[in-house]
């Protein structure tokens, strides 16, 4: 799969049930190795990397938790999830 995001966009992962959105997720922050082929982020091959360490360069992720903090926005939320000792931003 060849899969291209522009920096600064904002995409989703959608689909059914089974059809690997959870999987495609834990191939691209480490959770599991690609069993072909790689995962580059910009510019630098991530895959066979750890977690902690792809996390630390800028790519994370969050699972669903459906008590977000209402008196935030739904930016703000997200925001929170973007806090890392990483120089990047959630945005760039």
């Amino acid at each position: 799969m060849d899969l291209n995001v522009t920096q600064g966009s904002v995409h989703g992962l959608i689909g059914p049930n089974g059809s690997g959105k959870s999987t495609m997720m834990n191939v691209l922050t480490g959770i599991y190795k690609p069993t072909a082929g790689k995962v580059e982020f910009a510019g630098a091959v991530i895959s066979g990397r750890t977690p902690s360490e792809i996390a630390l360069g800028g790519v994370a992720r969050t699972f669903q938790n459906v008590q977000l903090f209402g008196e935030m926005t739904a930016t703000e939320n997200v925001l929170v999830a973007c806090t890392t000792p990483s120089s990047r931003t959630c945005w760039t």
